[in-house]
């Protein structure tokens, strides 16, 4: 049986009519395949946008936190730049060193320069008649105070008292309503405790010690 041959013009004539038979197919499937490579890289880009704006966001919060914080220091270097030991109060300013104190509120008129004892969290001149007084002194008073102010009270170091008036270079006791009396009680005939105060440097400065504090014993 004898076989026929195509020439090779005609199969190439019939490639040709194929794919321009399928041409808009072809061409549908790439754009449509373009078009969703396309969508699916905006989609990451859109997703890749959000993330770094959510960043930022961040970042400027972080920013404006750090701000604030370096605003705050400087404040509070600022207040710590103010004189050691300036305390306001309604009457006067006093001024002292290097120190811890306490603020209390007064239970009865506190006077400037005193022997303070605090009982239930409230400042009261201290009364060495009172054997409850033992070990209980607390600090010197460094303002005026009427009931329900708040008091300044030094508990240790120099205390500094302006115009006070204490002779240089003495041993000051506890007196009558927290008084600096520059001499102790005679322990065996004044009921009590004797509660030292401090050492007198200056005529407006005292060394604070309460470390001598005896009951009394009066002897009969």
């Amino acid at each position: 049986m004898k076989q026929h041959k195509y020439p090779l013009w005609s199969i190439f004539l019939i490639i040709l009519t194929v794919i321009w038979f399928f041409w808009d197919k072809i061409m549908l499937f790439f754009t449509q395949k373009a078009q969703k490579e396309l969508a699916a890289s905006n989609a990451k880009i859109d997703k890749d946008t959000d993330l770094l704006l959510e960043v930022l966001a961040q970042d400027r919060l972080a920013m404006q936190n750090l701000s604030q914080k370096i605003e705050d220091l400087k404040d509070n270097k600022d207040d710590d730049t103010k004189a050691d030991g300036e305390v306001n109060n309604h009457y006067n300013t006093t001024v002292y060193k290097g120190v811890d104190f306490q603020e209390v509120l007064a239970d009865e008129y506190i006077v400037k320069g005193r022997l303070i004892t605090i009982k239930n969290g409230l400042a009261y001149h201290f009364n060495p008649l009172l054997e409850e007084n033992y070990l209980k002194a607390t600090g010197i008073s460094l303002d005026n105070a009427p009931v329900g102010e708040t008091l300044h009270i030094q508990v240790e170091g120099v205390v500094e008292i302006t115009n006070w008036g204490l002779t240089v270079n003495t041993n000051y006791y506890a007196g009558p309503a927290g008084q600096l009396m520059p001499s102790a009680p005679d322990g065996s005939t004044t009921q009590g405790v004797t509660q030292s105060v401090g050492l007198s440097l200056t005529p407006e400065k005292l060394n604070i010690d309460f470390s001598v504090s005896i009951i009394n014993q009066i002897i009969t």
